[in-house]
């Protein structure tokens, strides 16, 4: 799956991946961790990313 990047209770982030598919067929299996950072130490800014190989090769 992926890390959730907004504060989730450990049992909402166990709602989520139980309706995965890919968990449920058995590919995937969760692992849910605890995170803890100080406030404000995590920020993230709207970016563009590119649509193909040769966009983010500059060609």
């Amino acid at each position: 799956m992926g890390c959730p990047s907004s504060p989730c209770h450990r049992s909402a982030a166990r709602e989520l991946t139980a309706v995965d598919p890919a968990v449920a067929a058995g590919r995937f299996s969760v692992t849910v961790l605890p995170w803890m950072v100080p406030a404000g130490a995590m920020t993230f800014t709207r970016t563009r990313f590119p649509r193909s190989v040769a966009e983010a090769s500059g060609g």
